[in-house]
Parts: structure tokens; sequence; C-alpha cells
């Protein structure tokens, strides 16, 4: 899932497998581009991304689905998660997690995963952070040491980032903690299984993948 000032964009079911976007103003949510077999979006001013579970690759494509092309092809995914920055897409392949330029080309490695399976993954200005079994951990986005921040005997999930704290799944519950991983704290409850987790200036944003609603909560 990706959340500007105005839309939310994620992928979706269906029977042509869209990437799918709401308004944040009002509206009905409507289909953005089809047959994607997307597991992953993300999105800038200029084009949507995402990860196809069917073909194995990254893609991208204009907002009006125009200009479709993968970035990279047979990669063998550690978790469909996609997340991006101004110039990157970050996601977990194998036992690493990876960064590509979001016009395609070489594929650099960054933080090393405890096992092959990724849950949640985030990028600020320096850091990229993901969940990996009962860890929330962090490396720097040029490459370098990870650090662990939280560990939990319960497997943690989506994560998403703002300028000063990491907001992720733990269980069902929506928990806060700095970004050194200390003063953990629960905001909300999540009564069902979550799909997906965003954040704006005010609030929290997830996904109740069982009862298909969006629900949020002031951080």
């Amino acid at each position: 899932m990706w959340l500007s000032d105005r839309y939310v964009v994620w992928s979706g079911s269906g029977s042509s497998n869209p990437i799918w976007q709401f308004d944040l103003l009002g509206g009905a949510a409507a289909p953005l581009v089809l047959n994607t077999y997307a597991s992953g979006v993300t999105a800038d001013s200029n084009h949507l991304y995402w990860i196809s579970s069917s073909a194995n690759s990254v893609s991208r494509a204009a907002w009006d689905g125009s200009g479709r092309s993968a970035l990279a092809n047979n990669q063998s995914f550690s978790g469909y998660i996609l997340v991006s920055d101004s110039a990157n897409l970050y996601f977990a392949e194998g036992m690493n997690i990876r960064r590509l330029s979001k016009s395609g080309g070489i594929i650099s490695s960054l933080g090393t995963l405890t096992n092959p399976e990724v849950y949640g993954l985030a990028v600020d200005h320096q850091y990229v952070y993901w969940t990996n079994e009962g860890r929330l951990s962090k490396a720097p986005k040029v490459g370098g040491s990870t650090s662990v921040l939280v560990t939990s005997p319960e497997y943690l999930w989506q994560i998403a980032v703002d300028a000063t704290h990491v907001y992720y799944v733990e269980k069902r519950a929506i928990m806060k903690a700095d970004k050194q991983g200390a003063n953990a704290v629960q905001l909300a409850p999540a009564a069902g299984d979550v799909g997906g987790i965003a954040v704006d200036a005010t609030h929290v944003y997830w996904t109740d993948f069982a009862n298909g609603n969006v629900l949020r909560t002031a951080k």
C-alpha cells in the first residue's frame, strides 16, 4: 500500500488483478492498471511500481497504465513487498534486502535476513527497515551493518515510518516505537488480519484484509 496527501494505492483482488486507487477527498475505489498480479505496490508522481507474483518481476507503468515495462526479472522474492524513495525501489530477495533504481539497472544488496521471509519493509531518508520473524531491523540505504530495533516472541508484520517513529503490526495490534526501538506503545487493536499499513502527518492507516476495510487511528 502507498499513501500520498491525496491518494491511497494498493494491490487487490479481482478478475483482472488490478492496482486500486482511493481518493482521500471521497468517492469510490477505482482500478488503475489491470492484469498486474501485483503483490506489492508503491508509486510516485509519475509512475506506479509493483512486484508481479506470477512473473517474479518488478514492473512499472504510468498512472494511466501506459508505458508498462519490467525493471527486473527472475527474482526469488522473500516476501512480496515493494517500497520506494525519490530515486530507488527496495525489496527482499533471497537472504538480502535489495535496492534497484526506478529506471532499472544494477540490483544492490543491503541488509542480511535471518530467514528468507520478510513481512514488512519501509524506508526513510537514511535507512531501510524490515520485519523478519520476530525482529524489526534496519540498515543504511547505502549499505552497512544491520541493527535490530525490536524483538518479540510474536511475529512482527507490516511497518511504516515517519520522521521520528516506526509503526508496526505485532500480532493483532498497531504499535509505535522510536527509531532506536525504544518506548513502544500500542496505538490500536487490529480486529482482523492486516494487509498493509501507512502513515501521514496525523494518522496511521491499515487494511483489514478479512473484512475488506481501510481503517485509521491518530498517531
